[in-house]
C-alpha cells in the first residue's frame, strides 16, 4: 500500500502581517484574513512597525494628510471604508475621533508582547 504524503508535498505558506496599531486599515485587514488563511491553508505572522517611523524615514505622510487637500479624496476614502465595513461585518469598529494617534508606546509594549511569545493576545483579546 502506498502512503498518501500530500501534506508533506504542499509548501508551508506563511503570510507576514507588518501592522501598527493606529491604522485603520490594518484593523480591517486584520479582521477580513481569517477566510483567507483558512482557504489557503496559511499561518500569520505579526510584525509590529512603527508606521509613523517608516513615513518619517521615507519623508512620505500618512494618506488623510498627503492627500487632504484633493477635493473629495476623503470623503471617497470614508465612503470605501463604510463599504468595506459593511462588506466584511465589521460591526465592532469605531473611528476614533483623537486620529492620527501616536502609537509609539502601544507599538513597544507590541514587542514586548511579540519577545514574550504572547503578541497574537494583544492583537485578538477574545
Amino acid at each position: 500500500m502506498i502512503e498518501d504524503d500530500t501534506e508533506q508535498k504542499i509548501p508551508k505558506k506563511r503570510l507576514d502581517f507588518i501592522f501598527d496599531f493606529g491604522s485603520p486599515n490594518v484593523y480591517f485587514t486584520y479582521r477580513a484574513l481569517p477566510p483567507i488563511l483558512e482557504r489557503t491553508r496559511a499561518t500569520l505572522l505579526l510584525i509590529p512597525c512603527l508606521l509613523g517611523g517608516v513615513f518619517k524615514a521615507t519623508g512620505n505622510q500618512a494618506p488623510m494628510m498627503a492627500l487632504a487637500n484633493v477635493k473629495g479624496k476623503i470623503a471617497y476614502d470614508q465612503l470605501e471604508i463604510m463599504r468595506f465595513i459593511k462588506k466584511h461585518g465589521l460591526t465592532k469598529f469605531k473611528f476614533n475621533p483623537n486620529f492620527p494617534v501616536n502609537t509609539l508606546l502601544l507599538m513597544r509594549g507590541a514587542i514586548v508582547a511579540e519577545n514574550d511569545g504572547r503578541l497574537s493576545e494583544c492583537c485578538d483579546p477574545r
